[in-house]
């Protein structure tokens, strides 16, 4: 049986399949919602590490291999260095109930960069393509123009006010991601070029398209990140000119192509939201430009709040960070503002510094530039304009560009691109490659079986946790319960136990809720949630002592995310010791309680759409009765709120729900 079993393996094409299921990741993680699910994650680690053990099973079935050049060694060292780095950051993690996606993620970004170097080289299958490496590009560039098809008609027909292709969740209304859209477009314009840089007639249409699509995005770090491309390819241009000694006669043609590309790609931008204008309203350019739009300049105060913020917690803990994905829990307590939080540092050398440490980001930082630099000196001695390599470097430097200022590589359609051309670099740069690959293929063979083992323990609880979630939020909660009990094993529990916490408390059961809140809080009491919960059951049963301690800790990390912390602070308060010491609080409280009022009638960051609004009512109905003389000031900013919440709610109920979801 055994040697029939071989038999029938040794007859499989094995490198067709191969590079059809590594192709069809590809297109998947790019059109699937960006590849921003958990599920997507999990889908490349799986396929990263069966590509690795693909030449051991070969083996094993007594096929002969070919020599497979590997990564340089030093590369290969900073590589192996940032998988381990971060897998012993989230081991060390003060937040281990998340991150082990950024792990699996790091893993199989490492074991594909590893596999394209080795593979990129052979014969494809596809019939236009001459070698892997070609199959790729062609890949990418097609799924980019899919995209753009697919988001045209999205931002057309949805409610959304800008250009999102293909990074959206049509589960939820409010997930619309066109800045990690707008970073996917900086990566694929230069691929269509290299696609179609013989064909230039016909390069005009499709480039124009992705730039069009660009554009609608409305994304202005993007398009400064466009800009410094557009500036590296006219340097170069310009170098290789002057060298040659070019007539001035012979720019004729470029220029006009060139502007024949901008003049399409503006006729996309304006065609496209004059279709959209028959449905939705259509931003405006000058309101984005002049920082006039709804945000203002939130956006740009706000992110250097959290590059001051990552470069803190960093100091904290330099050697290894807090841990992956620490940042949204971390960052609270330093928080100064109405709902100034982001889930990330908005830049990747600070998240890497604040989230895994000093040695993980350095380990990142030389990945890229014991890649780039040797491409880079190429080519300006060689002053290569439309290369392969300096086209692939450009796609590179505007995506690290934009991810100094709005980090996006969370995306697998984002990151696992960004690698594969990495890969593809060295290939294209002929850099020396490890010709004895022995050490990688260990190196990598470990990794995969750890990483996988990890991928399939969790993913069991993964799902499990995935159906008690969908029984909760369709109301069944006994088989919540039991299906949360079910996933208890796992190490990646996210919010379980807050949920089971959440259900046993409004059950009135108050000690296994506890003990829920517990056992989260022994996995990540950075988390302000946690600590609000645990308050609320503890002055539920009237311990106002613990109450007050779990609440006060709430209000530190927490107070600016959620009113609820200060109105539950405040009853405990006054329960506990009564009117007098709460009045020593009044003007802290109340500047809270203002600084909520206000956000919710300009709608900060969409607050008035949160339980916020119910929040600040019931705040003022418990004030009201207690402090008679301040009384109007309440009711003031409690109708005022409730008003502009109602009108906004309306507002986005009335908002047409879309053609497509």
């Amino acid at each position: 049986m055994n040697y029939q079993i071989k038999t029938w393996l040794r007859a499989l094409p094995w490198n067709h399949i191969s590079e059809i299921v590594f192709l069809g990741l590809i297109v998947i993680s790019i059109l699937w919602k960006g590849g921003k699910t958990l599920e997507t994650t999990w889908l490349l680690m799986g396929i990263a590490g069966c590509l690795t053990l693909l030449p051991w099973i070969k083996r094993w079935i007594g096929l002969e291999q070919e020599e497979e050049p590997g990564l340089p060694i030093r590369l290969s060292i900073a590589v192996f260095a940032f998988i381990i780095l971060t897998a012993l950051s989230y081991l060390t993690s003060e937040t281990g109930n998340y991150g082990l996606d950024d792990v699996l993620r790091t893993a199989a970004l490492g074991l594909v960069l590893i596999w394209v170097v080795g593979h990129a080289k052979r014969d494809s299958i596809v019939k236009t393509c001459q070698t892997r490496a070609d199959a790729i590009l062609l890949t990418i560039g097609c799924a980019a123009l899919l995209l753009c098809a697919i988001g045209i008609a999205v931002y057309i027909l949805q409610p959304v006010n800008r250009f999102v292709g293909t990074f959206t969740d049509p589960r939820f209304h409010t997930d619309y991601w066109p800045n990690a859209c707008a970073e996917f477009l900086l990566l694929a314009w230069p691929i269509v070029v290299i696609r179609m840089r013989h064909r230039l007639r016909s390069m005009v249409v499709p480039l124009s398209l992705v730039l069009g699509c660009l554009l609608l995005t409305y994304s202005r770090g993007a398009l400064l990140a466009f800009g410094l491309q557009c500036v590296i390819l006219l340097g170069l241009y310009a170098r290789s000119s002057l060298e040659k000694g070019v007539h001035w006669k012979s720019y004729r043609l470029p220029v006009f192509r060139v502007g024949l590309i901008f003049i399409f790609s503006l006729t996309v931008f304006t065609s496209v939201n004059v279709l959209r204008s028959r449905i939705s309203p259509v931003q405006s350019v000058a309101d984005k430009v002049t920082l006039s739009a709804a945000e203002g300049t939130s956006s740009i105060t706000e992110r250097l709040d959290f590059f001051a913020q990552a470069w803190s917690l960093f100091l904290e803990r330099p050697l290894l960070g807090w841990g992956p994905y620490s940042f949204r829990f971390t960052q609270t307590a330093m928080q100064e503002g109405i709902l100034e939080t982001s889930d990330h540092a908005h830049n990747v050398i600070l998240k890497l510094l604040s989230e895994r440490g000093l040695l993980a980001a350095v380990a990142f930082v030389c990945i890229i530039l014991f890649i780039l630099i040797p491409v880079v000196r190429r080519v300006w001695k060689n002053k290569e304009v439309l290369s392969t390599q300096s086209l692939l470097a450009v796609s590179i430097i505007g995506l690290l560009a934009h991810n100094m200022i709005d980090y996006n590589l969370q995306f697998v359609g984002i990151a696992l691109v960004l690698w594969v051309l990495l890969g593809l670099l060295v290939v294209e740069s002929d850099q020396s490659l490890n010709k004895n690959n022995k050490s990688v293929q260990h190196g990598a063979l470990v990794v995969a079986i750890m990483f996988l083992l990890v991928a399939c323990y969790e993913g069991v609880f993964l799902t499990t946790s995935s159906v008690a979630r969908h029984a909760e939020s369709a109301g069944d909660l006994d088989k919540a319960l039991v299906w949360y009990q079910r996933s208890l094993p796992g190490m990646f529990s996210r919010d379980l136990h807050l949920s089971r916490a959440g259900i046993l408390s409004g059950r009135e059961q108050y000690g296994p809720a506890l003990e829920a809140v517990d056992a989260y809080l022994e996995i990540n009491d950075r988390d302000y949630r946690a600590w609000k919960r645990r308050g609320e059951i503890l002055m539920r049963q009237e311990e106002f002592g613990p109450a007050l301690g779990a609440l006060e800790e709430a209000y530190r990390r927490g107070r600016y995310n959620d009113l609820g912390i200060t109105r539950l602070l405040s009853e405990t308060l006054f329960l506990a010791y009564g009117k007098e010491v709460l009045e020593t609080r009044m003007d802290e409280f109340g500047r809270i309680f203002v600084d909520f009022a206000q956000a919710i009638e300009r709608n900060v960051h969409y607050i008035a759409l949160s339980t916020n609004v119910e929040e600040l009512i019931a705040y003022t109905e418990f004030m009201i009765p207690l402090y008679k003389d301040r009384a109007p000031l309440y009711e003031v900013y409690g109708a005022k709120a409730d008003h502009n919440a109602q009108m906004e709610r309306a507002r986005t109920k009335a908002r047409p729900p879309g053609f497509l979801w």
